[in-house]
């Protein structure tokens, strides 16, 4: 019922895109006056076959040379932090690729390009997002466990920790300060 509704918009970007268009896209928004964030997906492919990815079939294959060439969400959030800084930054990973310390370091990163709120939200993994990398998509809700503690902790710590879980990410070391 207290509870403020925001509009975040979804930003799709590819390899292809300027970088340009981000930074324009983030003033559009910013300026707009009724957006009140971007939203960005950690993707390496995407689930079109690339059999399917030919004009006739996906009249957007005639523009974009392939769908699976996305840019690093984590980098292009910044870069349009510094084009629109009051703008929410939002961004979709998963637990499976990322260490809790590099997740929570690129986190507080963003954090502090923008006046708005950060947020991650955070899944198990996709299969399309692990085997063709070398990651067991079979362990995905074990890693989130362990990345959510994690994160938790480091968030909250005011001393150097080291947390046990499924996995061993090593020294989680750090905390915000």
């Amino acid at each position: 019922m207290g509870r403020k509704v925001e509009i975040d918009v979804a930003v799709g970007l590819s390899r292809y895109t300027p970088a340009s268009a981000i930074t324009a896209a983030a003033r559009a928004f910013a300026d707009c006056g009724v957006v009140d964030g971007i939203t960005m997906w950690d993707q390496l492919t995407f689930f079109h076959p690339r059999c399917l990815w030919t004009p006739e079939i996906t009249p957007m294959a005639a523009v974009l040379p392939d769908f699976d060439s996305f840019v690093d969400p984590f980098a292009t959030l910044a870069y349009a932090a510094s084009a629109a800084p009051s703008l929410n930054l939002s961004l979709g990973t998963d637990a499976v690729r990322r260490s809790p310390g590099e997740l929570a370091q690129s986190m507080l990163t963003l954090s502090a390009m923008t006046t708005g709120t950060v947020t991650v939200q955070l899944g198990g993994g996709e299969i399309k997002q692990c085997r063709p990398f070398g990651w067991k998509r079979s362990q995905g809700l074990k890693r989130l466990e362990d990345m959510l503690r994690a994160v938790r902790a480091l968030l909250e710590a005011r001393e150097p920790i080291r947390r046990s879980g499924h996995f061993d990410f090593g020294a989680w070391v750090g905390g915000p300060g």
